[in-house]
């Protein structure tokens, strides 16, 4: 029971008036109502200052979280741009060795096609010389 209580419990007692007791016991019960609106207040209170630290603390951990995911798709951003670079640099070197190559493939064709030609002409020439000789031996064998 609180000090207030006591009190008018005190004056109840001390009371003959049964207007004044009316009004007292009304009173008596409206501070009862306030102390146990009081308590229930000071629970809620208490209980929201404990939900406010935890979700202090989980918004902390939350930021947390968000800092480390950004760190990480930072890292994965470096890591594609850093793929795509050397894939596009793959590329281009495929197609410098291929053009490179298919250059060459030309120059070779070309040079084996001069190289064709000249063969066909040392032939001509070698197969004339041998007609020759062959027809100069004739002529001084006389024709045997």
């Amino acid at each position: 029971m609180s000090k207030n209580q006591e009190k008018i419990e005190d004056l109840i007692n001390a009371t003959q008036d049964p207007v004044a007791r009316a009004i007292l016991l009304v009173l008596s019960n409206i501070d009862y109502a306030l102390t146990k609106n009081t308590e229930a207040t000071q629970s809620v209170i208490d209980t929201f200052a404990e939900h406010r630290k935890d979700f202090d603390l989980h918004r902390n951990e939350f930021r947390s979280h968000v800092a480390e995911e950004h760190s990480l798709i930072s890292g994965i951003k470096a890591a594609w741009w850093a793929a795509t670079t050397m894939g596009a640099a793959i590329i281009w070197l495929a197609g410098y060795i291929i053009v490179s190559q298919a250059t060459q493939l030309e120059k070779d064709s070309g040079q084996i096609r001069v190289n064709t030609l000249r063969l066909g002409v040392i032939e001509n020439k070698v197969g004339e010389l041998e007609r020759r000789q062959q027809f100069d031996e004739q002529l001084r064998t006389g024709g045997k």
